[in-house]
């Protein structure tokens, strides 16, 4: 394992811990951004594959490529929750209702993307990242970034779970942006959302 990049160890197992939380940020990222490119492009029901993978054959090929992409892992003989599963169930949870997503495109930053999630009986949704290299992009410095936001307030959590810093005034809305896809919902939409 010591003779490969980390991008091919972080899929093996006995990876470092390093490795191992940095695939599983990498997977929750890509989990919420491919599901808005496809509902964005007109597709209406995604499902995920698999809920849970047997990892008791390493050395089959099928192991290297989707032992930990799985929600649940056995563990004493019961199947416990990943890191993905929580990514999963979050967004689920933001994109109830979904009626459409649109990609808004920022003139002032072409590597930014916005989409607007309308969604049946909930005021809108916004879902930003901005786009870097997968592997190595989390590493760099969060970008400033402004929007126009009429609302007088609005709740954000990330594809992490992690709720971000941000300011709300005089019709906008600031927050820092890394490769970690950001939620955002005007207060009074959300609830119990989070």
């Amino acid at each position: 394992m010591g003779s490969l990049p980390p991008q091919t160890q972080m899929f093996m197992l006995g990876c470092s811990p390093e490795l191992e939380a940095k695939i599983e940020r990498l997977q929750a990222r890509d989990l919420v951004m491919r599901n808005l490119f496809a509902f964005s492009a007109g597709v209406e029901t995604t499902m995920f594959w698999d809920l849970w993978h047997n990892t008791s054959r390493r050395d089959d090929m099928m192991h290297l490529m989707f032992s930990k992409l799985k929600l649940m892992e056995l563990e004493e003989g019961g199947l416990a929750r990943r890191p993905l599963a929580g990514a999963f169930q979050r967004m689920a949870r933001m994109l109830r209702g979904l009626q459409s997503v649109q990609r808004i495109a920022p003139e002032t930053d072409p590597s930014v993307f916005v989409f607007e999630v309308l969604r049946s009986g909930r005021g809108p949704l916004y879902v930003i990242w901005q786009r870097r290299d997968a592997f190595s992009g989390e590493d760099a410095p969060a970008t400033r970034f402004e929007m126009d936001w009429k609302e007088p307030a609005c709740v954000m959590v990330d594809a992490l779970g992690a709720a971000p810093p941000f300011t709300v005034g005089n019709g906008h809305l600031c927050l820092l942006l890394s490769n970690t896809p950001i939620f955002i919902e005007a207060v009074g939409n959300l609830g119990s959302n989070l």
